[in-house]
Protein backbone atom coordinates (compact mmCIF):
# COMPACT_ATOMS: atom_id res chain seq x y z
CA UNK A 1 0.00 0.00 0.00
CA UNK A 2 1.33 3.31 -1.11
CA UNK A 3 2.33 5.46 1.72
CA UNK A 4 2.70 9.21 2.13
CA UNK A 5 4.39 11.73 4.48
CA UNK A 6 3.21 13.71 7.32
CA UNK A 7 4.65 16.85 8.61
CA UNK A 8 4.17 18.59 12.10
CA UNK A 9 3.10 22.46 12.56
CA UNK A 10 7.07 22.89 12.42
CA UNK A 11 7.43 21.48 8.84
CA UNK A 12 8.89 17.70 10.46
CA UNK A 13 8.20 14.45 9.27
CA UNK A 14 6.65 12.90 12.16
CA UNK A 15 5.91 9.56 9.87
CA UNK A 16 3.72 8.13 7.19
CA UNK A 17 -0.14 7.77 6.54
CA UNK A 18 -1.48 5.18 4.03
CA UNK A 19 -2.88 6.70 0.73
CA UNK A 20 -6.55 6.68 0.82
CA UNK A 21 -8.46 4.65 -2.33
CA UNK A 22 -9.55 7.35 -3.67
CA UNK A 23 -6.31 8.63 -4.87
CA UNK A 24 -6.36 5.63 -6.97
CA UNK A 25 -9.55 6.94 -9.14
CA UNK A 26 -8.85 8.19 -12.84
CA UNK A 27 -8.10 11.57 -13.68
CA UNK A 28 -10.92 12.42 -16.00
CA UNK A 29 -10.95 15.27 -17.31
CA UNK A 30 -13.62 14.87 -19.09
CA UNK A 31 -15.93 13.89 -16.69
CA UNK A 32 -14.86 16.88 -13.98
CA UNK A 33 -15.34 19.29 -16.87
CA UNK A 34 -18.81 18.31 -17.52
CA UNK A 35 -20.45 17.75 -13.70
CA UNK A 36 -18.97 20.80 -12.74
CA UNK A 37 -20.41 22.86 -15.62
CA UNK A 38 -23.43 21.94 -14.26
CA UNK A 39 -22.97 22.50 -11.03
CA UNK A 40 -21.69 25.80 -12.14
CA UNK A 41 -24.84 26.54 -13.99
CA UNK A 42 -27.12 25.91 -11.02
CA UNK A 43 -25.39 29.26 -9.34
CA UNK A 44 -26.30 31.85 -12.26
CA UNK A 45 -29.24 34.48 -11.92
CA UNK A 46 -31.81 34.34 -14.54
CA UNK A 47 -31.79 37.19 -16.27
CA UNK A 48 -33.85 38.74 -19.57
CA UNK A 49 -34.43 41.56 -21.73
CA UNK A 50 -37.93 43.72 -21.36
CA UNK A 51 -40.58 41.59 -23.25
CA UNK A 52 -41.12 44.82 -25.31
CA UNK A 53 -37.89 46.29 -25.70
CA UNK A 54 -37.18 47.65 -29.61
CA UNK A 55 -40.98 47.49 -30.15
CA UNK A 56 -42.22 50.75 -28.61
CA UNK A 57 -43.09 52.33 -31.78
CA UNK A 58 -45.99 52.54 -34.34
CA UNK A 59 -44.52 50.97 -37.05
CA UNK A 60 -45.94 48.37 -39.99
CA UNK A 61 -44.72 47.02 -43.36
CA UNK A 62 -45.57 48.72 -46.48
CA UNK A 63 -45.50 45.50 -48.19
CA UNK A 64 -44.84 44.49 -51.54
CA UNK A 65 -44.33 46.86 -54.74
CA UNK A 66 -42.08 49.79 -53.57
CA UNK A 67 -38.94 47.98 -53.97
CA UNK A 68 -37.84 48.36 -49.93
CA UNK A 69 -37.44 45.05 -47.94
CA UNK A 70 -40.74 44.41 -46.18
CA UNK A 71 -39.53 44.84 -42.42
CA UNK A 72 -41.71 47.33 -40.55
CA UNK A 73 -40.94 50.86 -41.10
CA UNK A 74 -41.96 53.91 -38.70
CA UNK A 75 -42.22 57.66 -39.66
CA UNK A 76 -40.86 58.44 -42.31
CA UNK A 77 -39.55 55.04 -43.76
CA UNK A 78 -37.28 54.65 -41.19
CA UNK A 79 -36.65 50.93 -40.54
CA UNK A 80 -37.77 49.54 -36.78
CA UNK A 81 -38.55 46.66 -35.05
CA UNK A 82 -36.10 43.89 -36.65
CA UNK A 83 -32.93 43.03 -34.68
CA UNK A 84 -31.18 44.68 -38.51
CA UNK A 85 -32.58 47.84 -37.95
CA UNK A 86 -31.72 50.88 -35.62
CA UNK A 87 -33.52 50.83 -32.04
CA UNK A 88 -35.20 47.12 -32.69
CA UNK A 89 -35.40 44.23 -30.49
CA UNK A 90 -32.36 41.79 -30.41
CA UNK A 91 -32.70 38.60 -31.49
CA UNK A 92 -34.01 35.60 -29.96
CA UNK A 93 -34.30 37.73 -26.89
CA UNK A 94 -32.79 36.45 -23.52
CA UNK A 95 -36.02 35.53 -21.34
CA UNK A 96 -36.12 34.40 -17.43
CA UNK A 97 -38.14 31.02 -18.71
CA UNK A 98 -34.87 29.50 -20.44
CA UNK A 99 -33.53 26.81 -19.19
CA UNK A 100 -30.96 27.87 -16.79
CA UNK A 101 -30.17 24.64 -14.64
CA UNK A 102 -28.97 21.63 -15.04
CA UNK A 103 -29.60 18.15 -12.98
CA UNK A 104 -26.39 16.34 -12.23
CA UNK A 105 -26.40 12.60 -11.22
CA UNK A 106 -25.08 11.57 -7.91
CA UNK A 107 -23.24 8.83 -8.98
CA UNK A 108 -21.66 11.32 -11.66
CA UNK A 109 -20.53 14.24 -9.38
CA UNK A 110 -19.14 11.93 -6.89
CA UNK A 111 -17.17 10.45 -10.17
CA UNK A 112 -16.26 13.89 -10.47
CA UNK A 113 -15.00 14.70 -7.04
CA UNK A 114 -12.74 11.23 -6.59
CA UNK A 115 -11.33 11.79 -10.18
CA UNK A 116 -10.26 15.69 -8.80
CA UNK A 117 -9.41 14.52 -6.01
CA UNK A 118 -6.60 11.95 -7.46
CA UNK A 119 -5.87 14.68 -9.88
CA UNK A 120 -4.07 16.85 -7.07
CA UNK A 121 -1.57 14.09 -5.66
CA UNK A 122 0.29 15.00 -9.31
CA UNK A 123 2.42 17.63 -9.12
CA UNK A 124 2.69 17.86 -12.78
CA UNK A 125 -1.17 19.23 -12.49
CA UNK A 126 -0.83 21.18 -9.52
CA UNK A 127 1.97 23.78 -10.98
CA UNK A 128 0.07 23.62 -14.64
CA UNK A 129 -2.64 24.86 -12.75
CA UNK A 130 -0.48 27.88 -11.51
CA UNK A 131 0.14 26.64 -8.19
CA UNK A 132 3.85 27.57 -6.44
CA UNK A 133 4.79 23.90 -5.05
CA UNK A 134 8.52 24.11 -6.06
CA UNK A 135 9.64 24.19 -2.46
CA UNK A 136 6.84 21.80 -1.70
CA UNK A 137 7.96 18.62 0.61
CA UNK A 138 5.77 16.20 -0.31
CA UNK A 139 2.38 15.94 -2.23
CA UNK A 140 -0.20 15.51 -1.33
CA UNK A 141 0.73 17.56 1.76
CA UNK A 142 -0.79 16.07 5.11
CA UNK A 143 0.05 18.26 8.17
CA UNK A 144 -0.80 17.07 11.59
CA UNK A 145 -2.45 20.45 13.02
CA UNK A 146 -5.54 20.92 14.76
CA UNK A 147 -6.41 23.78 17.55
CA UNK A 148 -5.38 26.85 15.15
CA UNK A 149 -7.30 29.95 16.39
CA UNK A 150 -4.50 32.68 15.33
CA UNK A 151 -4.28 33.79 11.75
CA UNK A 152 -0.48 34.54 12.78
CA UNK A 153 -0.20 31.02 14.06
CA UNK A 154 -1.52 29.94 10.53
CA UNK A 155 0.96 31.70 8.77
CA UNK A 156 3.46 30.02 10.44
CA UNK A 157 2.37 27.05 9.66
CA UNK A 158 2.29 27.84 6.12
CA UNK A 159 6.03 28.97 6.15
CA UNK A 160 7.24 26.07 8.16
CA UNK A 161 5.97 23.33 5.28
CA UNK A 162 6.72 26.54 2.05
CA UNK A 163 3.40 26.62 1.20
CA UNK A 164 3.04 30.85 2.16
CA UNK A 165 4.24 31.27 -1.36
CA UNK A 166 1.25 30.29 -2.88
CA UNK A 167 -0.87 32.40 -0.52
CA UNK A 168 0.99 35.27 -1.30
CA UNK A 169 0.98 34.85 -5.21
CA UNK A 170 -2.74 34.68 -4.98
CA UNK A 171 -2.50 37.85 -2.66
CA UNK A 172 -0.74 39.83 -5.11
CA UNK A 173 -2.51 38.38 -7.83
CA UNK A 174 -6.20 40.69 -7.38
CA UNK A 175 -6.82 43.15 -9.19
CA UNK A 176 -9.79 45.11 -10.57
CA UNK A 177 -11.54 43.37 -13.11
CA UNK A 178 -12.53 45.02 -16.44
CA UNK A 179 -15.63 45.59 -17.91
CA UNK A 180 -19.25 45.92 -17.06
CA UNK A 181 -18.67 43.34 -14.23
CA UNK A 182 -17.27 45.35 -12.11
CA UNK A 183 -20.38 47.22 -12.13
CA UNK A 184 -22.10 43.74 -10.84
CA UNK A 185 -20.84 42.93 -7.40
CA UNK A 186 -17.54 41.24 -9.43
CA UNK A 187 -15.10 44.17 -9.02
CA UNK A 188 -11.86 42.28 -8.25
CA UNK A 189 -10.49 39.30 -9.91
CA UNK A 190 -7.87 36.93 -7.60
CA UNK A 191 -6.14 33.69 -8.58
CA UNK A 192 -7.12 30.88 -5.90
CA UNK A 193 -4.60 30.06 -3.21
CA UNK A 194 -4.12 26.60 -1.21
CA UNK A 195 -7.28 24.53 -0.13
CA UNK A 196 -7.48 23.14 3.23
CA UNK A 197 -9.23 20.02 4.11
CA UNK A 198 -10.27 19.55 7.67
CA UNK A 199 -12.25 17.02 9.69
CA UNK A 200 -14.70 17.51 12.34
CA UNK A 201 -13.16 18.39 15.35
CA UNK A 202 -9.74 20.01 13.97
CA UNK A 203 -11.15 23.15 14.61
CA UNK A 204 -8.68 24.90 12.46
CA UNK A 205 -11.53 27.18 10.41
CA UNK A 206 -10.75 30.23 12.15
CA UNK A 207 -6.82 30.68 12.10
CA UNK A 208 -7.07 30.51 8.11
CA UNK A 209 -10.11 31.87 7.17
CA UNK A 210 -8.22 35.31 6.99
CA UNK A 211 -6.07 34.22 4.39
CA UNK A 212 -6.78 35.87 1.18
CA UNK A 213 -6.78 33.32 -1.48
CA UNK A 214 -7.14 29.76 1.10
CA UNK A 215 -10.17 28.13 0.93
CA UNK A 216 -11.76 25.67 3.66
CA UNK A 217 -13.29 22.42 2.95
CA UNK A 218 -14.80 20.01 5.07
CA UNK A 219 -13.43 16.20 4.41
CA UNK A 220 -17.09 14.99 4.37
CA UNK A 221 -18.74 17.98 2.07
CA UNK A 222 -15.82 18.81 -0.43
CA UNK A 223 -17.05 20.75 -3.16
CA UNK A 224 -16.17 20.03 -6.71
CA UNK A 225 -16.50 23.76 -7.80
CA UNK A 226 -13.37 24.41 -5.33
CA UNK A 227 -11.91 21.42 -5.78
CA UNK A 228 -11.53 21.85 -9.53
CA UNK A 229 -11.76 25.49 -10.56
CA UNK A 230 -12.82 26.29 -14.27
CA UNK A 231 -13.27 22.47 -14.26
CA UNK A 232 -9.65 21.97 -14.27
CA UNK A 233 -8.38 19.48 -11.89
CA UNK A 234 -5.28 19.84 -10.25
CA UNK A 235 -5.80 22.24 -7.41
CA UNK A 236 -2.85 22.49 -4.27
CA UNK A 237 -4.91 21.08 -1.32
CA UNK A 238 -3.15 20.76 2.57
CA UNK A 239 -4.86 17.73 3.92
CA UNK A 240 -4.94 17.59 7.93
CA UNK A 241 -4.28 14.42 9.34
CA UNK A 242 -7.43 13.80 10.65
CA UNK A 243 -8.83 14.52 7.61
CA UNK A 244 -6.52 12.48 5.24
CA UNK A 245 -7.39 9.69 7.46
CA UNK A 246 -11.04 9.89 7.21
CA UNK A 247 -11.17 9.26 3.51
CA UNK A 248 -11.57 6.14 3.32
CA UNK A 249 -14.38 6.14 6.13
CA UNK A 250 -16.20 8.89 3.92
CA UNK A 251 -16.39 6.77 1.00
CA UNK A 252 -17.47 3.87 2.59
CA UNK A 253 -20.63 5.66 3.43
CA UNK A 254 -21.83 6.73 -0.18
CA UNK A 255 -24.05 3.97 -0.26
CA UNK A 256 -24.19 2.72 -4.34
CA UNK A 257 -21.23 4.09 -4.87
CA UNK A 258 -18.19 2.24 -6.08
CA UNK A 259 -14.79 3.77 -6.31
CA UNK A 260 -13.64 3.75 -10.22
CA UNK A 261 -10.86 1.98 -11.08
CA UNK A 262 -8.43 3.41 -14.09
CA UNK A 263 -8.61 1.06 -16.95
CA UNK A 264 -4.68 1.06 -17.56
CA UNK A 265 -3.18 -0.52 -14.95
CA UNK A 266 0.78 0.15 -16.11
CA UNK A 267 1.39 3.15 -17.04
CA UNK A 268 5.10 3.12 -17.41
CA UNK A 269 5.16 2.67 -21.14
CA UNK A 270 8.94 2.11 -21.66
CA UNK A 271 8.54 -1.06 -19.52
CA UNK A 272 5.50 -2.00 -21.19
CA UNK A 273 6.48 -2.24 -24.39
CA UNK A 274 10.11 -3.73 -23.49
CA UNK A 275 8.53 -6.76 -21.81
CA UNK A 276 8.88 -10.22 -22.86
CA UNK A 277 5.35 -10.68 -24.56
CA UNK A 278 5.32 -7.94 -25.97
CA UNK A 279 8.56 -8.19 -27.68
CA UNK A 280 7.88 -11.69 -28.70
CA UNK A 281 4.40 -10.71 -30.36
CA UNK A 282 6.20 -8.20 -32.56
CA UNK A 283 9.18 -10.21 -33.35
CA UNK A 284 9.66 -9.06 -36.84
CA UNK A 285 9.56 -12.58 -39.25
CA UNK A 286 12.09 -13.08 -41.58
CA UNK A 287 11.45 -13.23 -44.77
CA UNK A 288 11.33 -16.49 -46.82
CA UNK A 289 13.81 -16.16 -49.95
CA UNK A 290 12.45 -19.03 -52.93
CA UNK A 291 15.95 -20.50 -54.13
CA UNK A 292 15.71 -23.08 -57.10
CA UNK A 293 17.91 -25.58 -55.21
CA UNK A 294 15.21 -25.23 -52.38
CA UNK A 295 12.30 -25.24 -54.73
CA UNK A 296 12.17 -26.38 -58.03
CA UNK A 297 8.98 -25.07 -59.39
CA UNK A 298 10.12 -21.33 -57.99
CA UNK A 299 11.56 -20.17 -61.51
CA UNK A 300 8.44 -21.69 -63.52
CA UNK A 301 6.27 -19.76 -60.80
CA UNK A 302 8.22 -16.56 -60.95
CA UNK A 303 8.98 -16.62 -65.42
CA UNK A 304 5.83 -18.44 -66.74
CA UNK A 305 7.59 -18.01 -69.62
CA UNK A 306 9.28 -21.01 -68.60
CA UNK A 307 6.63 -23.33 -68.51
CA UNK A 308 6.99 -23.42 -72.55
Amino acid sequence: MATTKVFDVKGQSVGEIAVPAVFGAPIRKDVIQFAWMNMKRNTSQAFGVFRYAGVQCSAHSWGPGRAVARNPRAHGGVGAYANFCRGGHMFAPTQVTRRWFRKTTVALKRYAVASAIAATQSNALVQAHGHRTTDIPAIPLVIDMCNVEKTKDAIEILKNVKAMADVEASAESRGKRSGKGAMRNRRYIQKNGPMIVFAEGDNIEHGFRALSGVTLENVAAMNLLNLAPGGHPGRFVIWTKKAFAALDQVYAKKTGFHMPTPMIKQTDFAKFFQSEAMVRAHRAKKATRYTESKCGQCPARLNPALKK
